[in-house]
């Protein structure tokens, strides 16, 4: 098995820092792809809030405001150790709200995090789906027609709910893979961000081993600064209740809002790709 860092340190900026020359490298850039023009960005910049307890069996609400004058354009967060995952990741009034489940009987530790700017950016939730008992479901949100995803990821009021996905597919929607860790039914819906500012997606990937975690990153192009990020991996299955098929548990930007790092973990039986994407902007 692989940990490329402590998950704890991954909540910290300053510790996250460390991890990002460990990372896999950026994806390269497709084939008459050209450099953005070098300037600096408008204002997204990215914020951790502060590190709560998560308690054995339990689940916890956490929460990072943005400063005055801006809202969110993305976000996410972070949970520790094994038997840890995010459970529900959204916008909220002017900041970014994240729920983290623990199945084990183990306490974890979690956080926030938010990039936020002073561009216009509206919110869509999805249609409401039910995710069975140790089963699985998919969830969609769509942004309004000229507008495109800046970040996003799923709502929902009810616990030990993880995700596979929380990315925007080859359609240009947003997708959540949801997986439920729990004997009742729960219901959640996909959460989206959307923009009018030009946004590129940037996308790496690494294989997860069976039984393997590991924390990567999607980087911007030079001159660029993230919007917001996401990560999937396609072929999770179903997963071996009342464990998902691979579980995301970091879900944030790099302290230099210039990329996006992800930490999973592969709870199936085979390999598993997992990909990560960076939405970028000059901004």
């Amino acid at each position: 098995m692989t940990v490329r860092a402590p998950l704890i340190a991954l909540l910290s900026a300053a510790t996250l820092a460390l991890t990002v020359t460990a990372a896999a490298p950026p994806p390269q850039e497709q084939p008459g792809e050209a450099a953005p023009e070098l300037q600096v960005p408008l204002d997204h910049n990215g914020f951790t809030g502060p590190i709560v307890t998560v308690p054995a069996k339990g689940t916890v609400d956490t929460f990072v405001p943005c400063p005055s004058g801006t809202v969110p354009s993305g976000g996410g967060g972070g949970v520790t150790g094994q038997g840890s995952f995010i459970s529900g990741s959204a916008a909220s009034g002017n900041g970014w709200a994240l729920k983290a489940s623990n199945i084990t009987d183990v306490a974890k530790q979690a956080a926030a995090y938010v990039v936020c700017t002073a561009a216009t950016h509206t919110r869509i939730t999805g249609a409401r789906v039910s995710v069975p008992g140790g089963g699985n479901a998919t969830a969609f949100a769509d942004c309004p027609s000229g507008w495109r995803p800046s970040g996003g990821g799923f709502v929902t009021n009810e616990p030990f709910l993880s995700a596979s996905r929380m990315d925007i597919d080859t359609n240009g929607r947003w997708r959540v893979d949801l997986a439920n860790n729990d004997g009742p039914a729960h219901s959640a819906s996909a959460f989206v961000v959307c923009t009018t500012v030009p946004v590129t997606v940037r996308q790496t990937s690494i294989v997860l081993d069976s039984g393997e975690q590991d924390h990567v990153t999607a980087v911007c192009l030079p001159g660029q600064r993230i919007t917001g990020g996401g990560a999937h991996a396609p072929n999770s299955g179903t997963g071996v209740p009342p464990q998902p098929g691979v579980a995301i548990n970091t879900n944030r930007g790099l302290p230099e809002p210039t990329g996006w790092g992800v930490h999973a973990k592969n709870h199936t039986d085979r390999p598993q790709e997992l990909f990560i994407q960076a939405y970028c902007t000059t901004s």
